[in-house]
């Protein structure tokens, strides 16, 4: 089945040169690996059109960070917050996956200044300025990759054969989504509800910024993220507020159910309210 860009509307946001790129890498990825698309095959597409081992690593950093990849001398390295829930890794992963089909990153970061893998872990402070991270989709590049790493993660979506949501949950995943973009527009590609796996992603990063910026250390109940919600979009103060704290740790969680349980809880309260 081909990964179509004609149903997601962010695509349109690109220029004419990085759609054809897109189409081009898509089409590319269908021939290669076709209906058995998995990250080990988009990997090891990527390691062969870079002629490079590719490195996948845990990583702290500050909110909204959440992953970079930068090129280095005998490897290209992949770094990704520890803490983020399911849906966002793999976003994550494919956003700097995507960087690399797009080209978008030379054959080494520094030019003959570029460090080995062993250089740079061991002094990875001293070279914040050559890393590539996913933050706020702000320049061309930035909105391509994640063009591409949405298109990528609807096509695994896809493929691992998840049961579809029901029409009501489909409806309470797009209020959960409209209220997290009322506090963190930053997030939104694209004003496209209509895209599902969209929706999912900025659900995920949304709730990365939420609780980054509030002290929990634990995943909290899906009714007290509901009612959060609803206090912060009537009194939306709160998004100006720096992220100060590291994210509770989200691997072991169901995330799609448990945006399924916090959709419900903040439609059975905006219901009630008049």
């Amino acid at each position: 089945m081909s990964m179509s860009t004609q149903n997601y509307r962010a695509v349109h946001l690109l220029d004419s040169r990085t759609r054809r790129d897109i189409r081009r890498i898509l089409t590319s990825i269908d021939l290669e690996l076709g209906s058995t698309l998995t990250l080990c095959g988009l990997i090891t597409m990527v390691e062969k059109c870079r002629q490079k081992t590719l490195y996948f690593e845990p990583d702290t950093m500050p909110a909204p960070m959440t992953g970079y990849c930068i090129a280095l001398r005998d490897v290209d390295l992949i770094c990704v917050h520890p803490y983020l829930d399911s849906v966002l890794t793999m976003v994550v992963k494919l956003h700097e996956l995507a960087h690399l089909l797009l080209n978008h990153l030379p054959k080494w970061a520094d030019g003959t200044k570029t460090p080995s893998y062993s250089s740079f872990v061991n002094y990875r402070d001293h070279f914040h300025s050559s890393l590539h991270y996913r933050i706020r989709q702000e320049s061309a590049k930035e909105q391509a990759a994640e063009v591409l790493a949405t298109l990528l993660f609807a096509r695994l979506h896809t493929s691992r054969a998840h049961c579809p949501f029901t029409i009501a949950q489909r409806r309470e995943l797009r209020l959960l989504h409209r209220e997290y973009i009322r506090l963190f527009p930053s997030v939104q590609l694209a004003a496209d509800r209509s895209f599902l796996p969209r929706v999912l992603i900025e659900i995920s990063d949304a709730r990365h910024l939420l609780w980054s910026t509030a002290a929990a250390t634990i995943p909290v109940q899906a009714g007290d993220e509901a009612e959060m919600i609803v206090a912060l979009c009537d009194h939306p103060s709160f998004p100006d507020i720096p992220p100060l704290f590291d994210p509770p740790n989200w691997k072991n969680v169901d995330v799609l159910q448990y945006n399924l349980s916090v959709a419900n809880a903040l439609w059975r309260i905006r219901s009630s309210r008049p």
